[in-house]
């Protein structure tokens, strides 16, 4: 039986392949980053090496809230860390 398919089919079918889901870069940016800093460009290369595109990363890095600092002044590379959470103790009564 024959398939009926438009290029925009084979478009969003070409880019879904291509793109892991925003969990699984989640996952990922969380595992590298946990108890560590990693330079950003590290972590492009990492998730590069996992099938996971510079751009799912960065939207990784933005839905967990990590923070980026450049090292060694204006010219330095710049670092990824995830946030410190402060956990506050329940008050008692």
């Amino acid at each position: 039986m024959p398939v009926n398919l438009t290029v925009y089919d084979l478009d969003v079918y070409e880019v879904e392949k291509k793109r892991p889901a925003n969990g699984e870069a989640i996952a990922f940016v969380r595992s590298q980053l946990d108890g560590t800093t990693l330079f950003s460009n590290e972590l492009n290369r990492r998730g590069r090496l996992a099938g996971i595109s510079p751009r799912s990363i960065e939207r990784a890095r933005q839905k967990l809230g990590t923070i980026s600092e450049r090292l060694h002044g204006p010219t330095g590379q710049w670092s990824v860390r995830l946030p410190i959470v402060k956990l506050r103790a329940p008050q008692g009564k």
